[in-house]
């Protein structure tokens, strides 16, 4: 997290890794909230993370929804999910080997600081009092986003991409990967048939057509170019794409209709063809791409699996089951 605005709307950010329902138990020991596996989440915990969001609302000049309220019982929700989270996460976490240490902890908050206060400790501080927060509960929210990071590489660490894959996709994606034809041109657009030949009539007796685009087109953007604009093939009108894109270099065209009027183009320059990027180009970011999606994919199946081993051993306080 390099905000630390995002660290006073906790609420607003749960991962994939949701909590399923669970169930009320009366096995939840007094002040606590939950029990998943063996983690026990206590209701202070809750109360701290209803209490930033009450902060966070006040910062924004909002009310804080009243208990009982449906706005209220969603943002409790959502506190309960994220803790619930949470102690999934610590608890895989130690079956896959990740640990996260205060080195890591402390550098993230120097990051944090840096982004976000100029690296003033002493404005970072100020942030947090008046936000009514901690600098144990900051570094808390740190720990804990590292930790998902760290999850979430070790469960996708054997998620790769086979170059074959990133061949098949580029060639089955070219359009992304190309650049259509091109070609500069003069034109002049008019309201009227009759206009639209007394300018071809001036053309043919020698006036020139960016003197006549000046005078005569009705088109603001390109009149005080001489009417010069460069069209890109398959954007423009069809019409005026089928008579640009045909004319020989130089020539210019008859009166022609279009959905904006009537027009005449010179053809300026040679067409530019279309291109496509090379392969080897383009072929790093396109593996970049399907390997962050597989991992998505691979990482969710990894959550499902969790959430399914866990709901068995997962109960909640009266009042506080996620349904």
């Amino acid at each position: 997290m390099s905000s630390f605005r995002l660290l006073l709307a906790p609420l607003a950010l749960v991962s994939p890794l949701a909590a399923g329902c669970g169930h009320d138990a009366p096995s939840v020991p007094k002040g606590a909230i939950a029990v998943v596996g063996d983690r026990t989440i206590a209701r202070s915990q809750f109360d701290t993370l209803m209490a930033q969001a009450r902060q966070s609302y006040v910062a924004r000049g909002r009310s804080f929804p009243a208990e009982g309220t449906k706005a209220y019982e969603a943002l409790k929700r959502v506190a309960v999910r994220l803790l619930v989270e949470r102690a999934e996460l610590e608890q895989e976490a130690r079956d896959l080997g990740v640990e996260v240490d205060e080195a890591q902890v402390e550098a993230r908050l120097r990051q944090l600081k840096d982004d976000s206060f100029g690296g003033s400790d002493k404005r970072y501080r100020a942030r947090l009092r008046a936000a009514g927060m901690t600098d144990d509960q900051v570094r808390s929210a740190l720990r804990a986003q590292i930790l998902a990071a760290a999850v979430e590489q070790a469960v996708t660490a054997e998620v790769t991409v086979g170059t074959q894959a990133v061949k098949k996709y580029y060639e089955a994606h070219l359009a992304a990967y190309s650049t259509p034809a091109t070609r500069a041109v003069r034109h002049i657009l008019v309201g009227t048939s009759q206009a639209a030949t007394e300018v071809l009539a001036r053309l043919r007796s020698g006036t020139s057509f960016a003197a006549l685009a000046r005078r005569f087109s009705r088109v603001g953007t390109t009149r005080d170019r001489g009417g010069r604009l460069v069209l890109v093939k398959g954007r423009t009108a069809p019409e005026l794409d089928r008579v640009a894109f045909s004319l020989a270099t130089g020539a210019v065209s008859r009166p022609f209709k279009t959905r904006f009027g009537w027009e005449l183009v010179e053809a300026v320059s040679p067409v530019r063809p279309a291109q496509v990027m090379p392969f080897a180009s383009v072929r790093e970011g396109i593996r970049r791409r399907l390997l962050a999606e597989r991992r998505t994919r691979a990482f969710q199946r990894w959550v499902a699996k969790v959430e399914a081993e866990l709901a068995s051993r997962t109960a909640y306080a009266k009042g506080f089951a996620l349904r």
